[in-house]
């Protein structure tokens, strides 16, 4: 294999001779990438090969604590530890292990020969913020790192490296990844020839001789230290690398001074330069010597209560993984891995093949596609010096071979390949592992709901609130987790009690997934509580204060009564009835008391589907609602022009507020009609609301036609105020725009009205009558079209006997120019036949 660089830095070569000193000291490095399966394979052989009393391991020294959960036979990675952020400015953070991490192997195969491990690292929250004030750290390229998801183990300066790239460049590979591949993951001696394409190579990376393993340990150091060069000190303390390393190094030198036995150190690349050099007392070590306080560190915390070991999941894994923590593809290693000295590329094509046949679409792949994929993906390690077949020659070959024509765009190719690639497995922890009680709780009620949290696949289901009880139960516990906001639901569709949206449709649709990041969000929520429905008690009492603290907000009142019928904290019920009179007594906004109206009518209908058992209570929340909103509609009256269709809005959704709640409770409406009429009545009501409430009372018919034309004749004839006029007009076409053609009086009158304005006032209100005519349907205005044009064509009739010639050719040069601007707006039909 060609050296990573011709020649060594002096500094390097200087660092090799301290690190081989301290090993005849007994200090053994292991510099590693996370989550890589040829470091992993490295650390054990060393590990076999030192038999070290004590293996010190990169992590947050709280850590330790949980090493008798991590050594467990129940405890199968995918799992992680989280750390959560409590009091701290940093965010929360994962440390992610998987079956082929060698921190996991460290710990794993010193639990098994008797060593003694122990995490060494800074502890999670004494390490400064490099967030930017998101969650994100601030040189990470990984978008998908959120507050949630902070890798513990990020290695972002390997990204930002001018060495690696460089180095990429050279062995013509497209990535780090590749690159790491090509150097690392893919050396040894395959076996194979040029004319057995398909042979079954020798993975001798599978078991590393202890020489290997050293080489391979010294040249990933090589490969880290070579970036850390490219650092300023200052940076690298300001980013709180120099802190860690000062705690790690003066642990390694306790450890060293307080046993005679050998000490294995595994720990990120990036740190093993600083960790040498301060170790042999090297001047370049002096900044991180010096960081360390003069008194000591003390003991190492102790850790209880302050990390947590959850299960971890192969899709959040890739998600935190490349350069923002070590490996990407973990369901592609995985399988590396778990092969051993075997080549699992043909079971790998084999299985995205499957996948993709599977997905019943009308790509069907073969046993010869597999073939002609493998062989591919043998002649690409051939071509690129490889000994064996990588991660990027297998996913060039499907490119090559699986894909037909043009359908690189494949969803079932993409499924197969992040299904094989990325995996969906969940890891497991020890039932009784250290997690707060409702981790568990929650676990025990999902599963009991019929809600599948084996594995962390997205799924879905719908609900039949109507006929089944269960299904009922089973939202309770979905809506309960949404408001909790632990990431686990997500309602897509069906009916919305809080908001009052879907209520028509009949099934309520859901998508779930238990993922880390659900465990996390409840360890976090645990803080305020033993269980869920605690947690929701004590978060329903803050918004219940806040209410109290921002004034008198019925609508609020209501929606929080709302979210507590559809958790199921029904014995909540009688108190929050109580708050939401007292917000409908005290509360003056029409808007805020009709939405809360709305919304408490809503429940009643869905009293059975929500099992609110007294219905009666809530009869009685509504009948407070229709007489809040009577005394708040004279306001309506007052609204300015610029308010005028949230006005009219506002009435018409009254008018049928009024009707439903007649209909469905039987309840005595009539204050807010006596107080809608009385509105009208009322000539210094604004415009359009007296518009508005002139055309519904029409619909009803309880205005007679002689009332209703002189109505209109009042507000759009002569001698009335042009503003206004136009203000009724929209108001009335608003509400009710079909009378316009069904009743003749309004037809006439609205006429009238119109031809009676002066030319400047039509001019100027030109653009306010098109606002207004635009409430009909298209086949309204149509309509309404024939039936002008039928009035006009009446009027030329009876006027034609005074038309002069040059009226006439007037006319035929209007007609012309109309029928030539209707032909440019794609409207010739609409001219007729033209002169």
């Amino acid at each position: 294999m060609t050296p990573i660089v011709p020649v060594l830095p002096d500094r390097l070569e200087r660092a090799f001779r301290m690190l081989r000193e301290l090993e005849r000291q007994g200090v053994h490095f292991a510099p590693i990438r996370h989550h890589s399966p040829a470091c992993a394979r490295a650390v054990s052989t060393l590990i076999d090969e030192v038999v070290p009393t004590s293996v010190l391991i990169e992590g947050p020294e709280e850590y330790t604590a949980l090493l008798s959960q991590l050594t467990r036979e129940e405890t199968v990675p995918p799992v992680a530890i989280l750390s959560t952020a409590g009091d701290s400015a940093v965010s929360n953070g994962f440390y992610p292990l998987a079956e082929y991490s060698p921190e996991w192997v460290a710990l794993r195969r010193a639990h098994e020969i008797g060593a003694t491990a122990r995490f060494i690292d800074l502890a999670w929250d004494a390490r400064p913020d490099t967030s930017n004030g998101t969650g994100n750290a601030a040189e990470s390229d990984d978008a998908n790192e959120t507050a949630l998801t902070r890798s513990i183990q990020a290695e972002r300066y390997l990204a930002h490296s001018a060495t690696i790239t460089a180095l990429a460049a050279r062995e013509h590979c497209r990535d780090h990844d590749e690159l790491w591949d090509h150097l690392f993951e893919l050396r040894g001696d395959t076996g194979a020839t040029d004319d057995d394409a398909t042979a079954q190579p020798r993975d001798t990376s599978a078991q590393l001789g202890a020489a290997d393993a050293r080489v391979l340990l010294d040249d990933v150091f090589v490969w880290s230290a070579l970036a850390r060069l490219e650092y300023e000190p200052d940076v690298l303390v300001a980013e709180g690398s120099i802190p860690r390393e000062a705690l790690m190094a003066a642990r390694i030198a306790e450890v060293r001074a307080a046993t005679t036995g050998p000490i294995v150190v595994v720990t990120g690349a990036f740190h093993t330069l600083a960790l040498v050099e301060a170790l042999a007392g090297a001047p370049e070590g002096a900044l991180v010597r010096d960081a360390a306080p003069a008194s000591g560190y003390g003991a190492p915390r102790d850790g209880t209560g302050e990390a947590w070991l959850i299960r971890f999941d192969q899709a959040r894994l890739d998600a935190v993984s490349g350069y923002g923590a070590g490996m990407p593809s973990p369901g592609y290693y995985s399988r590396v891995w778990a092969s051993g000295n075997a080549d699992p590329t043909r079971d790998i094509l084999l299985d995205v093949a499957r996948a993709v046949s599977s997905a019943k679409t009308t790509e069907l792949l073969g046993i010869s596609d597999v073939t002609a994929a493998l062989i591919a993906a043998r002649r690409l390690a051939d071509l690129r010096g490889r000994a064996r077949i990588g991660r990027t020659d297998v996913l060039d070959a499907i490119t090559s071979t699986f894909i037909k024509d043009d359908d690189s765009g494949s969803p079932s190719l993409r499924d197969a390949l992040r299904l094989v690639f990325v995996g969906d497995r969940l890891g497991e922890v020890p039932p009784d592992a250290a997690a707060p009680p409702m981790v568990a709780e929650v676990r025990r009620r999902v599963a009991a709901a019929g809600l599948v949290i084996a594995d962390s696949r997205p799924r879905s289901t719908s609900l039949d609130l109507h006929r089944k009880p269960a299904h009922r139960e089973r939202s309770r516990l979905l809506n309960l987790l949404e408001f909790l906001r632990v990431g686990f639901a997500t309602r897509t569709a069906g009916p919305d009690f809080v908001s009052g949206r879907g209520l028509g449709r009949l099934f309520q649709e859901w998508t779930y997934a238990w993922t880390p990041l659900v465990e996390a969000q409840l360890i976090d929520a645990a803080a305020e509580g033993t269980s869920l429905d605690e947690i929701a008690v004590a978060r329903f009492a803050r918004a219940e204060r806040a209410l109290a603290e921002n004034g008198r907000s019925a609508s609020e009142a209501v929606a929080l009564l709302a979210q507590v019928a559809v958790v199921g904290l029904t014995d909540h019920l009688p108190r929050l009835v109580l708050v939401v009179g007292q917000h409908l007594d005290a509360d003056s906004s029409l808007m805020s008391v009709a939405a809360a109206g709305r919304r408490l009518l809503q429940l009643f209908g869905a009293r059975d589907e929500l099992q609110l058992g007294d219905s009666e209570q809530f009869a009685r929340l509504i009948e407070k609602a229709v007489a809040a909103i009577a005394f708040a509609v004279p306001t309506l009256g007052e609204m300015p022009q610029t308010d005028d269709d949230a006005a009219v809005s506002m009435i018409v959704e009254l008018r049928e507020f009024a009707s439903r709640v007649d209909e469905q409770t039987g309840l005595d409406v009539e204050p807010v009609r006596r107080e809608l009429e009385r509105l009208r009545s009322v000539a210094e009501s604004s415009p359009a609301v007296r518009g508005a409430l002139t055309a519904l009372v029409a619909v009803d018919g309880a205005l007679s036609d002689v009332s209703l034309a002189d109505t209109l004749i009042s507000d759009l004839g002569a001698g009335a105020d042009v503003d206004r006029a136009m203000r009724f007009l929209s108001g009335f076409l608003r509400a009710a725009p079909d009378l316009l053609l069904r009743d003749p009086v309004v037809f006439d009158a609205i006429q009238v009205g119109v031809e009676q304005l002066p030319e400047e006032a039509f001019l100027t209100y030109l653009p306010e009558l098109r606002r207004s005519f635009g409430w009909l349907r298209p086949v309204e205005t149509a309509s309404l079209a024939e039936r002008l044009v039928g009035r006009g064509a009446a009027v030329l009739t009876a006027t034609s006997g005074g038309l002069t010639s040059g009226d006439l050719s007037e006319g035929i040069v209007l007609h012309r120019a109309l029928a030539t601007a209707l032909a440019a707006d794609g409207l010739k039909g609409w001219a007729g036949e033209t002169l």
